[in-house]
């Protein structure tokens, strides 16, 4: 009898406990709204870095990995673009950017840890109130103008 008013009290709490989940608003973007039938986008390359951890706990660069990684990730994103009618435009590391290009490359790249730590990680910025709203700003349209893409 003992267990039993145990094991109905443990399921109680896990029922209580169970409710208390937050929700977040992530919205899905299914269509692009464009000035033109098939949309531009231009798209900065991720800085995708693969590691080996090693028996010690030391990460270890694998580049190797890497490099798939890169490679399946244009893959599925032209795969994607091209079902949907968009046309991706990419700037890679290898071209020749401008100074306002390198300048947001950086932005992105601290947007992006922002986004991890703040919005998928535990230290949620409660001025977003779990909405994603993140951006790089206005200024980004220089870049996107420069490739004549709708949307950087």
């Amino acid at each position: 009898m003992r267990k039993l008013c145990s094991f109905t009290a443990v399921l109680a709490l896990l029922q209580i406990v169970a409710g208390c989940v937050s929700t977040s608003s992530v919205k899905q973007i299914d269509r692009l709204e464009a000035v033109s039938e098939n949309p531009k986008l231009m798209v900065i390359t991720p800085d995708v870095k693969y590691y080996l951890l090693t028996a010690g706990g030391v990460p270890q660069p694998h580049a190797e990995w890497t490099e798939a990684v890169r490679i399946n990730f244009s893959n599925a994103l032209h795969i994607y673009a091209f079902r949907r009618g968009i046309e991706i435009i990419t700037i890679d590391e290898e071209d020749q950017l401008t100074d306002i290009e390198i300048s947001y490359q950086k932005l992105y790249s601290a947007v992006g840890s922002s986004i991890l730590a703040h919005h998928f990680g535990v230290l949620k910025l409660p001025t977003k109130q779990g909405t994603f709203d993140w951006t790089l700003g206005p200024g980004v349209n220089v870049i996107g103008n420069r490739y004549s893409a709708d949307y950087a």
